[in-house]
């Protein structure tokens, strides 16, 4: 997507945080953008910030769990705007704790929201993007936890490594429909991830064994270096804006301390262009059949029963000799 005057935009999670960052940035892009949360007051706050464009935003409570509701939710939108052209599946919330001591209702509670929702959106969008035929774009919010596990997250990094590989499946799947998606991976966000999640936890999934998140004291945690040097939720939505521009699959997630122009990238740039090295010796470049890259090669095999071994093909064959016959996707 090129164009985004006049275009709707549908954006969970977004009383707050990364998503109220993106809907701000399709606003500042001509775009009318319908906000959901399930937090009905922090829905109302969000509202009010848009200030003269407010008449351009559509704010409605939705449970992203909740299937019927999506539904409705989605005809609302339209009624209000028009087709919806943009998706934003982002809300989310947080378990910590180790697994050994996670309940079914953490589990439940974690899936059913990180995963859950981001299933139902597409469900209850995709047929109505292919119906309208005007094309769009599915932004799906996953996490660095989303691409690198750690200790006492295992819940959380469940959740959001599946929402990175139905992100790149469906991406595939709608490529020749005219509708691009992109899974964002932000690293450390100032944002209230922390706190909703205590708020938003339906009480008939309250026992857990994770650990508590912490009281919701946005002003110490403001004062701590992680949460400082955090990127902004504004920042977050603009490079979400810019990524759907140019059809990224996952939209830049490089922290703002170490990107380019920073003060870090500045003396990792000097460091790296002054650094003393030798030359390291050129390795011998190595022949493979005509119409076979080696990204290629190493995602396939020889295929079962052949005489043939990549190794033992002729370097000056013939481009019709590279075949469907000689290999196959592994994959």
């Amino acid at each position: 997507m090129q164009n985004f005057n006049g275009k709707v935009a549908f954006v969970t999670g977004a009383a707050s945080g990364i998503g109220l960052g993106m809907a701000q940035a399709f606003v500042e892009a001509g775009m009318k953008v319908v906000i959901t949360d399930i937090r009905k007051n922090a829905l109302d706050a969000a509202l009010a910030s848009f200030g003269e464009k407010a008449a351009d935003v559509r704010g409605i409570v939705l449970d992203v769990t909740d299937r019927k509701a999506w539904s409705s939710v989605a005809d609302e939108a339209e009624r209000a705007f028009g087709p919806v052209h943009v998706l934003c599946n982002n809300a989310g919330v947080n378990i910590s704790g180790r697994m050994q001591e996670a309940t079914y209702s953490d589990w439940d509670f974690c899936l059913g929201v990180n995963l859950g929702g981001v299933v139902n959106g597409v469900q209850t969008f995709v047929p109505r993007m292919l119906a309208h035929g005007e094309g769009g774009h599915i932004v799906n919010t996953s996490s660095m936890g989303g691409l690198s596990a750690s200790k006492g997250a295992g819940l959380y990094c469940t959740s959001k490594y599946a929402v990175v590989g139905l992100s790149e499946s469906l991406r595939a799947d709608l490529m020749d429909q005219g509708i691009g998606v992109s899974v964002y991976c932000p690293s450390a966000v100032q944002s209230e991830l922390f706190e909703s999640t205590a708020v938003v936890r339906p009480a008939a999934l309250a026992d857990s064994g994770a650990a508590p998140p912490p009281a919701p004291d946005l002003a110490s945690r403001a004062a701590s270096p992680i949460f400082a040097t955090a990127m902004t939720a504004e920042e977050a939505g603009r490079r979400v804006l810019a990524g759907i521009r140019r059809n990224d699959m996952r939209p830049c997630r490089t922290n703002r301390r170490t990107r380019p122009g920073s003060p870090r990238w500045a003396k990792r740039a000097t460091c790296r262009s002054t650094r003393n090295r030798s030359p390291r010796p050129r390795r011998p470049r190595r022949s493979y059949p005509i119409g076979l890259s080696r990204l290629w090669l190493r995602h396939c095999t020889v295929q079962r029963g052949s005489a043939h071994s990549l190794q033992s093909w002729p370097t000056n064959q013939p481009a019709a000799s590279a075949s469907p016959r000689v290999c196959h996707s592994s994959q």
